[in-house]
């Protein structure tokens, strides 16, 4: 996201980069909790 010029408010700046923080690690616990359902899921169906 680009900031304008005009819209250089330190605060403002620190706020948007921790909402991208936040929604960067939300998307990765998605992932991960993703992964671990699927590995969940294997492991059902190898046993026997």
């Amino acid at each position: 996201m680009d900031i304008l010029q005009s819209d250089w408010d330190p605060e403002k700046i620190k706020k948007i980069e921790e909402e991208k923080i936040k929604r960067q690690s939300e998307k990765d616990q998605d992932k991960i909790k993703k992964i671990e359902e699927e590995k969940k899921r294997k492991n059902k169906d190898n046993k026997p």
